[in-house]
Protein backbone atom coordinates (compact mmCIF):
# COMPACT_ATOMS: atom_id res chain seq x y z
CA UNK A 1 0.00 0.00 0.00
CA UNK A 2 1.24 3.20 -1.31
CA UNK A 3 1.07 5.94 1.28
CA UNK A 4 -0.09 9.54 0.05
CA UNK A 5 1.64 12.50 1.70
CA UNK A 6 -0.31 15.79 2.41
CA UNK A 7 0.80 19.34 1.94
CA UNK A 8 3.02 20.06 5.18
CA UNK A 9 4.46 16.03 5.21
CA UNK A 10 1.43 14.45 6.88
CA UNK A 11 1.07 10.78 6.17
CA UNK A 12 -2.41 9.23 5.17
CA UNK A 13 -3.39 6.06 4.64
CA UNK A 14 0.13 4.60 6.10
CA UNK A 15 3.55 4.19 5.27
CA UNK A 16 4.67 1.07 2.86
CA UNK A 17 6.22 -1.71 4.68
CA UNK A 18 6.55 0.02 8.16
CA UNK A 19 2.78 -1.19 9.58
CA UNK A 20 1.80 2.37 10.53
CA UNK A 21 -0.87 3.91 9.34
CA UNK A 22 -2.55 7.89 10.20
CA UNK A 23 -3.73 5.97 13.58
CA UNK A 24 -0.63 5.34 15.05
CA UNK A 25 0.97 7.19 17.42
CA UNK A 26 4.35 9.30 16.44
CA UNK A 27 7.72 7.99 17.85
CA UNK A 28 8.85 9.37 20.68
CA UNK A 29 11.03 12.59 20.07
CA UNK A 30 12.98 14.69 21.97
CA UNK A 31 10.43 17.82 22.90
CA UNK A 32 11.02 19.14 25.65
CA UNK A 33 14.78 18.15 26.16
CA UNK A 34 16.43 21.06 25.10
CA UNK A 35 20.59 20.67 24.85
CA UNK A 36 22.50 18.02 25.93
CA UNK A 37 21.92 14.61 27.76
CA UNK A 38 24.40 16.72 31.16
CA UNK A 39 22.16 19.39 30.81
CA UNK A 40 19.11 17.19 30.93
CA UNK A 41 20.68 15.37 33.70
CA UNK A 42 21.85 18.33 35.45
CA UNK A 43 18.08 19.75 35.62
CA UNK A 44 17.16 16.34 36.83
CA UNK A 45 19.51 16.32 39.96
CA UNK A 46 18.54 19.93 40.86
CA UNK A 47 14.63 19.29 40.94
CA UNK A 48 15.91 16.30 42.48
CA UNK A 49 18.03 18.35 45.31
CA UNK A 50 15.25 20.74 45.72
CA UNK A 51 12.37 18.16 46.45
CA UNK A 52 14.62 16.62 49.54
CA UNK A 53 15.48 20.22 50.60
CA UNK A 54 11.76 20.76 50.62
CA UNK A 55 10.39 17.46 52.50
CA UNK A 56 13.32 18.20 54.92
CA UNK A 57 12.01 22.09 55.28
CA UNK A 58 8.49 20.31 55.72
CA UNK A 59 9.62 18.09 58.24
CA UNK A 60 11.56 20.27 60.10
CA UNK A 61 8.37 22.80 60.49
CA UNK A 62 6.37 19.26 61.18
CA UNK A 63 8.50 18.29 63.97
CA UNK A 64 8.88 22.01 65.43
CA UNK A 65 4.55 22.12 65.28
CA UNK A 66 5.17 18.80 67.50
CA UNK A 67 7.49 20.23 70.07
CA UNK A 68 5.58 23.32 70.97
CA UNK A 69 2.48 21.32 71.18
CA UNK A 70 4.13 19.34 73.99
CA UNK A 71 5.67 22.31 75.06
CA UNK A 72 2.03 24.40 75.23
CA UNK A 73 0.87 21.10 77.37
CA UNK A 74 3.66 20.50 79.61
CA UNK A 75 3.33 24.39 80.52
CA UNK A 76 -0.03 23.92 81.02
CA UNK A 77 0.46 20.81 83.07
CA UNK A 78 3.34 23.23 85.56
CA UNK A 79 1.05 25.71 85.95
CA UNK A 80 -1.68 23.48 87.19
CA UNK A 81 0.84 21.82 89.38
CA UNK A 82 2.01 25.08 90.84
CA UNK A 83 -1.87 25.69 91.46
CA UNK A 84 -2.11 22.53 93.69
CA UNK A 85 1.20 23.30 95.53
CA UNK A 86 -0.53 26.45 96.09
CA UNK A 87 -3.59 25.55 97.64
CA UNK A 88 -1.92 23.08 99.46
CA UNK A 89 0.39 25.33 101.17
CA UNK A 90 -2.51 27.54 101.52
CA UNK A 91 -4.05 25.00 103.69
CA UNK A 92 -0.77 23.95 105.32
CA UNK A 93 -0.95 27.87 106.50
CA UNK A 94 -4.08 27.79 108.15
CA UNK A 95 -3.45 24.21 110.02
CA UNK A 96 -0.34 25.33 111.14
CA UNK A 97 -1.97 29.49 112.45
CA UNK A 98 -5.15 27.48 114.12
CA UNK A 99 -2.29 25.04 116.39
CA UNK A 100 -0.03 28.40 116.83
CA UNK A 101 -3.35 29.84 118.46
CA UNK A 102 -3.88 27.03 120.56
CA UNK A 103 -0.10 27.06 121.85
CA UNK A 104 -0.18 30.79 122.72
CA UNK A 105 -3.41 29.81 124.27
CA UNK A 106 -1.31 27.38 126.46
CA UNK A 107 1.24 29.80 127.16
CA UNK A 108 -0.14 31.30 130.29
CA UNK A 109 -1.08 28.18 131.76
CA UNK A 110 2.25 27.14 131.98
CA UNK A 111 2.95 26.06 135.28
CA UNK A 112 -0.35 26.17 136.33
CA UNK A 113 0.73 22.29 137.58
CA UNK A 114 -1.54 20.46 135.11
CA UNK A 115 0.16 18.50 132.50
CA UNK A 116 0.82 20.12 128.84
CA UNK A 117 -0.87 17.36 127.10
CA UNK A 118 -4.11 17.96 128.91
CA UNK A 119 -4.12 21.24 128.49
CA UNK A 120 -3.94 21.00 124.81
CA UNK A 121 -6.38 18.54 124.66
CA UNK A 122 -5.80 16.20 121.82
CA UNK A 123 -2.73 16.77 119.64
CA UNK A 124 -4.14 16.84 116.03
CA UNK A 125 -0.26 15.14 114.54
CA UNK A 126 2.33 17.46 112.27
CA UNK A 127 1.13 18.34 108.90
CA UNK A 128 3.52 18.85 106.39
CA UNK A 129 2.42 20.16 102.70
CA UNK A 130 2.33 17.26 100.27
CA UNK A 131 3.81 19.12 96.99
CA UNK A 132 3.99 17.45 93.98
CA UNK A 133 6.84 18.09 91.67
CA UNK A 134 6.24 15.76 89.17
CA UNK A 135 4.97 18.11 85.98
CA UNK A 136 8.06 20.07 86.55
CA UNK A 137 9.90 17.03 86.47
CA UNK A 138 8.55 15.94 83.23
CA UNK A 139 8.83 19.34 81.79
CA UNK A 140 12.79 20.09 82.29
CA UNK A 141 13.53 15.83 82.38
Amino acid sequence: MSAERREGGEVIGGEAGTGRDERSPPPPSRIGRSGSPLRFFLLESLVVVFSVLVALAVDQWREERAQEAMAREAMADVVEEVRANLRELEYTESVTRDRLERLRELAPRIGTGRPYFEQLGPFPGYYTADLSVSAWERATG
